[in-house]
């Protein structure tokens, strides 16, 4: 018995010297994730000081004051005055620089072109001895401009934490405008005459009668005045919204007959003072007049 108690006591000291020897396991020591606090960058103000180029949409209104002259061939003594309205939609482009010069002023330059076909006719009853309608076209115009503005803060989706996101402005240039004038005229004699055969016999004719087609062309370069406001959607794109006016003073044109129809003959001691029929190349002058207002929204892209 003790033969066998001696060598298992001998094993277990081996064993426990063993593990004594052997390095014991290494533990980390811990340490809790750092808390990464987020640091918002300071939002900068909108970018005013750069070019731009955008598109828009609107409307405009036109008045045509048309005067006419008496001629050889047809006398508007009655109807020598007519006043026009024209109405109709447009689009553009527009494209142009801005620079600040501190404390939210911005001063700049644009050009804009726009298009929008609009016509408009106005014929005049007939005071005897003379009825006409005359028709008016425009189609396109062009704008040069200087503007000046202030910018404002306010609420905004931009990036810009809404600094200086709203610039008003004014706009002062010139623009260039063309009117196209188509009127037909339709003058008789007061004195008549019996219908003779074919037709019936108890009705009554005038003298002679004095018709024809008449063409001419305006172009003007006046003088516009604008307002508007421009808002930044981020750092790139604006909407904005426009109310612009320009003044045609009064200025002379022509008329020229290119289509006759006449009958009958003028008598030397014709009342209505007419001297003759009308003939093609026969001119006219006229005087004409126009009052414009736009109104536009549209978008800018600025880069």
């Amino acid at each position: 018995m003790q033969k066998k108690i001696i060598p298992l006591i001998f094993t277990l000291l081996l064993s426990a010297t063993a593990n004594a020897a052997e390095p014991a396991p290494h533990r980390q020591a811990f340490h809790p994730a750092p808390v990464m606090t987020q640091v918002n960058p300071v939002a900068q103000p909108f970018d005013w000081n750069r070019c731009f180029a955008g598109a828009q949409i609107g409307t405009k209104a036109v008045r045509s004051d048309l005067n006419l002259s008496t001629t050889e061939f047809v006398t508007v003594e009655y109807v020598d005055e007519q006043k026009t309205n024209l109405f109709g939609a447009h689009a553009g482009l527009q494209a142009g620089c801005n620079r600040m010069l501190g404390n939210g002023l911005v001063i700049g330059f644009e050009i804009e072109g726009v298009y929008g076909p609009k016509a408009s006719k106005n014929c005049a009853t007939r005071i005897d001895p003379l009825a006409y309608c005359i028709e008016y076209e425009k189609d396109r115009e062009f704008f040069l401009s200087g503007r000046i503005g202030k910018t404002f803060d306010g609420f905004s989706l931009c990036d810009c934490g809404g600094a200086g996101a709203l610039l008003l402005y004014t706009r002062l240039g010139a623009g260039y405008t063309r009117t196209e004038i188509k009127a037909n005229f339709n003058q008789v004699s007061y004195r008549t005459e019996q219908t003779q055969f074919p037709g019936p016999t108890n009705t009554y004719q005038p003298v002679w009668g004095n018709g024809f087609d008449m063409t001419g062309t305006k172009s003007f370069i006046s003088p516009m005045l604008g307002f508007g406001f421009e808002y930044a959607l981020d750092q790139a794109w604006t909407v904005r919204g426009e109310m612009a006016g320009m003044l045609s003073s009064e200025a002379g044109s022509k008329l020229t007959v290119k289509k006759v129809k006449t009958s009958g003959s003028i008598p030397n001691d014709d009342s209505t003072g007419v001297e003759r029929h009308a003939t093609v190349g026969d001119v006219m002058n006229v005087r004409l007049q126009e009052i414009e207002t736009k109104f536009s929204f549209g978008v800018n892209r600025h880069f």
